[in-house]
């Protein structure tokens, strides 16, 4: 279903080259204007720590204390 009154941002979550994981944040559509490069920023600061995570963990989401 799409709408004009929200945005969504994505970032993807990697393990072995794969995007195994999204993180999403939904926002008002004006608001995700006036903020958009600070909400992307922090979307894929995270998405960045959650795969070093799983690069670092040896059998992926619940040993890197994800799930």
């Amino acid at each position: 279903i799409a709408d004009s009154f929200t945005h969504c941002f994505a970032a993807p979550v990697f393990q072995d080259g794969a995007c195994v994981a999204t993180l999403c944040l939904i926002a008002p559509r004006e608001d995700a204007v006036q903020h958009h490069a600070r909400y992307r920023e922090v979307l894929m600061s995270c998405a960045a720590e959650l795969t070093e995570k799983l690069t670092s963990a040896p059998k992926g989401l619940s040993v890197a204390g994800i799930v």
